[in-house]
């Protein structure tokens, strides 16, 4: 039997706007340490070209990656924007953050929307996950299920269920 469990009430709505930002959160938090506030360091980058809300998706994430070169140079250029360097800083995981974009811009998901009707079709959602977990390796599981929670789509949980024909013992 399965149920689903809401996304966390604490979850800003700049999240539930943008998917871009939830694909840096989850991919940094899970995958590298995000005391350097990446996602941060993403709005302050973009507010200074366009200033309006970050509502960006997969493509206007990727199209950052494009204008500075590589995920070498968005680490430094985007990641890092209005940061002094620190040769011993805390690693920023820009490759792992363009793989986990686009691989979902190539399943034509570029935003929110896109994702909750996406994970209406369990069958397509398994196969994201899969390749998500592949982009993003040993704690791949971990940063899809915060994503999908930023996104602010309940996951499937699996409830612990007694095996059969074993009697459970009661006080009495």
């Amino acid at each position: 039997m399965t149920t689903s469990i809401d996304a966390p009430e604490a979850v800003g709505d700049d999240y539930r706007h943008s998917l871009a930002l939830c694909i840096i959160e989850s991919v940094q938090s899970h995958l590298g340490q995000d005391d350097i506030g990446v996602v941060d360091r993403y709005v302050a980058y973009r507010r200074a070209r366009h200033e309006q809300p970050v509502t960006d998706g997969a493509r206007a994430l990727l199209r950052t990656f494009e204008e500075v070169g590589s995920s070498d140079q968005w680490a430094g250029k985007v990641a890092s924007y209005k940061r002094r360097y620190s040769a011993t800083g805390v690693p920023i995981e820009a490759r792992h953050i363009q793989q986990a974009a686009t691989l979902l811009y190539d399943r034509r998901i570029d935003t929110i929307d896109d994702l909750v009707d996406t994970a209406r079709d369990q069958a397509a959602l398994e196969q994201i996950h899969d390749a998500w977990v592949e982009a993003c390796g040993a704690d791949g599981d971990a940063a899809w299920s915060h994503f999908l929670a930023l996104a602010g789509i309940g996951l499937p949980r699996q409830t612990v269920e007694s095996p059969p024909n074993q009697v459970s013992m009661q006080a009495a």
